[in-house]
């Protein structure tokens, strides 16, 4: 799960998502949200079906992308 877009690595921030002992909607919302802004909607949309909960801004998040995106 390393994006890039215009030259920024989004890995690290996946790499300290991955080891949040308890990851909860906020942290959800933000990596997937990164993932949409790097273009990344395969990724976006893996970690949105793994994730345990989804509030509202976190399905705005990803159905922006895809009108963004065009997927």
């Amino acid at each position: 799960m390393y994006s890039l877009r215009g030259g920024v690595f989004i890995g690290d921030a996946y790499k300290v998502f991955a080891e949040m002992r308890e990851k909860n909607v906020f942290a959800w919302t933000a990596i997937i949200a990164a993932h949409v802004a790097c273009s990344d909607m395969l990724s976006a949309r893996r970690l949105f079906d793994l994730g345990p909960q989804r509030g509202v801004v976190l399905w705005n998040v990803v159905v922006s992308g895809y009108i963004e995106l065009g997927a």
